[in-house]
């Protein structure tokens, strides 16, 4: 207990890291075993590898009830997205809808891939989410839990708090009007041109650039007033604004924002109105149900529209496939898609797409920049999606989607094992931040903000993280900032 004792880590989660590191050397014997005896039926392979993975699954919640951060916190929700995203296929094929499955251009069993890698890079996503799991046990130190009084004291200065106001306010304000034009805009080009049509003229204009650029601001600005208006009745203008915003949204065939936001939302409703548990969270679970099936519809929709001669046509196309399929089956295909990307850059690397060796880490801080000086790299060439979508399915202006854990592959190779262990470490510091820091409006937007993009980022890579925190949290934080110090001077005059 010595080490654990050095580390300030209680008995409990010094056994789950004990557990999690006897966990990991198993699945790497498993995954050898399953080579060598693997017989040529796929679907037993995977049907048994999801099982397997049901299991970890279930030890990594334990893990982190353990930390007694609550039911809904950044970890949970990555664990859950993670578990939905990358065996949301193995459980179609575990639930014997493979005829279904194999009608898709992608998935899991369209034979473009080798059974090997698919078993593989199935053990290689749990091996990875055993090491974030060690990696949270760490930075989850407990005695980073002690409430700092002076941050007490400065939240609670009600000049700080009218700042946040005024300041989401005067940016949703400023950004509203592009926002809707925005999408607007993309609303029209998605039912014209059909969605992959549409996606190469969401920035053609300077005007539409401009708009573009503001429509980003309008989310982080929904949260800061969600959370300062929390008990007051005018977060009902607030909730009716965001719901116009997911309707437009939505209706240009993109999903991901309101993806991001959601779990957002989820996040300020279980810390400033009501801790989710018990009956709540059988009520989140049927509600994130059904907001999957929203998205699942949404793509089967924006692919229905550039065949359709009409919307009645277009619908009656989506309700077709949905009644054949079954809805539950239509959405863990949908999610499950993701772990074809992992599949697809284990084995292409470093084969046919070399390792990049960090350099998507160097394009994050390029990122940063305004799009104007990014002319440095090539920005297409830090896309896992574009780099890997020819190499898979030959398409071109829709990507496959990427994940941080393709992204670090790719990166990294099996090296990226130990990048899991900083990314676990990141999150665990995060929730010990905001449990710290919760009083403070502006550091549990931060978390909330930081949550959704590492929730999404099982989706996507982290190559613009970056640029996202600088953007959307240091420039809001320096916004605030100097709203604050210019109204207390005020008031002393």
């Amino acid at each position: 207990m010595k080490v654990a004792n050095r580390f300030r880590i209680d008995k409990n989660r010094f056994l789950c890291i004990v557990v999690s590191l006897i966990l990991i050397m198993a699945l790497v014997v498993l995954r050898i075993v399953f080579e060598r005896l693997y017989n040529g039926n796929l679907e037993f392979a995977l049907s048994i590898c999801v099982m397997i993975a049901i299991g970890v699954y279930v030890f990594l919640f334990y893990c982190c009830s353990v930390l007694k951060n609550g039911l809904i916190n950044v970890y949970s929700c990555m664990l859950l997205m993670s578990f939905l995203f990358y065996f949301g296929q193995h459980l179609v094929v575990l639930f014997g809808k493979a005829r279904v499955l194999k009608t898709y251009y992608r998935s899991i069993l369209d034979g473009r891939i080798p059974d090997t890698s698919r078993i593989g890079a199935s053990f290689f996503v749990l091996i990875c989410m055993l090491v974030i799991n060690i990696g949270v046990l760490f930075g989850c130190d407990s005695k980073s839990k002690q409430i700092d009084s002076k941050e007490l004291n400065f939240s609670q200065n009600n000049y700080y708090s009218e700042s946040i106001k005024r300041v989401a306010w005067i940016v949703l304000a400023i950004v509203v009007v592009p926002t809707l034009y925005k999408y607007y805009n993309d609303v029209v080009n998605t039912f014209k041109y059909g969605y992959s049509e549409a996606l190469g003229m969401t920035t053609g204009s300077t005007l539409l650039k401009i708009c573009y650029f503001l429509s980003y601001f309008f989310l982080p600005s929904i949260y800061l007033l969600l959370i300062s208006y929390s008990n007051s009745k005018k977060k009902t203008l607030i909730i009716l604004i965001y719901l116009v915003y997911v309707v437009l949204y939505l209706m240009t065939g993109s999903r991901f924002r309101v993806f991001e936001s959601v779990i957002a939302i989820v996040l300020i409703y279980n810390d400033k109105i009501k801790q989710i548990k018990g009956r709540d969270l059988i009520k989140l679970i049927i509600i994130g149900v059904a907001i999957l099936a929203v998205f699942s519809i949404v793509r089967d929709s924006r692919e229905a529209i550039a065949n359709s001669g009409s919307v009645s046509e277009m619908a009656s196309k989506t309700w077709d496939k949905i009644s054949d399929e079954g809805l539950l089956t239509n959405v863990l295909i949908e999610t499950g898609s993701t772990f074809e990307v992992v599949d697809v850059v284990l084995y292409k690397t470093p084969d046919i797409v070399p390792y990049s060796y960090g350099f998507s880490i160097i394009g994050a801080v390029v990122m940063v920049l305004p799009s104007f000086l990014r002319n440095v790299i090539d920005i297409n060439s830090l896309s896992t999606s574009l780099l890997y979508s020819p190499q898979y399915t030959q398409e071109i202006k829709i990507g496959m989607g990427s994940s941080f854990i393709a992204e670090s592959y790719h990166n990294f190779g099996y090296f990226s094992i130990i990048y899991m262990l900083f990314i676990g470490f990141g999150v665990g510091k995060l929730m010990m931040s905001y449990i710290k820091n919760k009083h403070n409006n502006f550091y549990l937007y931060k978390y909330v903000y930081i949550s959704s993009l590492l929730c999404f980022a099982i989706r996507t890579d982290l190559v613009s993280f970056l640029r996202y925190y600088v953007y959307y949290v240091l420039l809001f934080h320096f916004m605030i900032k100097l709203h604050y110090d210019y109204t207390k001077r005020k008031a002393r005059l």
